[in-house]
Formats: C-alpha cells, sequence, structure tokens
C-alpha cells in the first residue's frame, strides 16, 4: 500500500485508525473521500491548463493575461514579464501542495479501506462508496451550474 507522502496527515491518519471500529469505518473513509473528491475537483475546475508549467502556459512578452492558476502581465513595464513568471512559479508551488495532499487524501481512504477489509467489509461495497462519492460530487456540480 502506498505510504502517505505529508508526515502530519500521516500521523493524524494513523492517530485516526486507532479510534475507528466496525461501525464508523466507512463513515470515516466517506468523510475523506468526500474532501478528496471535492478538492479534486475544484483544482480541476480552475486549472484549465491541466498541468502547471514555470510560466503558467504564457509568453509574458505577449502580453496575455493569466488563465487558471496563473497570473499575466499587469502592463507593459519591464517588471511585469519577471514578476509574472515569479508569480506563476509561486502559485505552482502551491497547486502542487494542494495536489499532493488531495492524493495523501486518497491514500488515506485506502489505508482506511484496508481496516475495514478486516472489519468484513466487503471490496465491491468499498467500491460502492466511492461511486456514491464520485455521484454525489457530479450532483453538486450540476446544481452549482444552474445557479
Amino acid at each position: 500500500m502506498p505510504e502517505i507522502a505529508n508526515p502530519q496527515l500521516r500521523g493524524a491518519v494513523d492517530h485516526l485508525i486507532t479510534q475507528v471500529n466496525p461501525e464508523n469505518v466507512m463513515a470515516v473513509r466517506q468523510v475523506l473521500l468526500d474532501e478528496a473528491c471535492t478538492l479534486r475537483d475544484l483544482i480541476a475546475r480552475y486549472d484549465i491548463t491541466g498541468d502547471y508549467q514555470p510560466t503558467g502556459g504564457i509568453d509574458p512578452a505577449a502580453g496575455r493575461p493569466g488563465v487558471g492558476f496563473t497570473v499575466g502581465l499587469c502592463s507593459g513595464d519591464p517588471v511585469s514579464a519577471p514578476a509574472a513568471v515569479s508569480f506563476n512559479r509561486k502559485i505552482g508551488g502551491v497547486v502542487a501542495n494542494c495536489r499532493a495532499y488531495v492524493a495523501d487524501l486518497f491514500v488515506s481512504c485506502e489505508h482506511l479501506a484496508s481496516v475495514a477489509r478486516t472489519y468484513g467489509v466487503t471490496d465491491e461495497a468499498i467500491a460502492e462508496s466511492f461511486r456514491l462519492a464520485e455521484e454525489r460530487r457530479a450532483d453538486a456540480r450540476r446544481a452549482e451550474a444552474r445557479l
């Protein structure tokens, strides 16, 4: 099983695992799963480039505005282009940390699924809980789109 990369989250999940029982393990997993799905979807919603690049996929010299998780040029002055590159690198670092946290949340869910299996929860029930989480997120996105 993959390790949780973030040491603080790893410690929190290890502590959480000592507190779950057959009656609540799937509910606890569901809370983490819902959070992981929500954060993953939010990142995907705003990261329209799909992948971070140091300049955010924007040629600062062209003066195009930022898209997704990037900033563009504020003006045509000599500081704007290097500032945009610098900001985009910093933004990229934050987004990378968010993606790593989401990955760790999904790994945490796998750890809890492993515990659930020891309590007799079937792989089918575990898969169904993931499907339900995805369905809830899709419903939420549809409801949000109607606003």
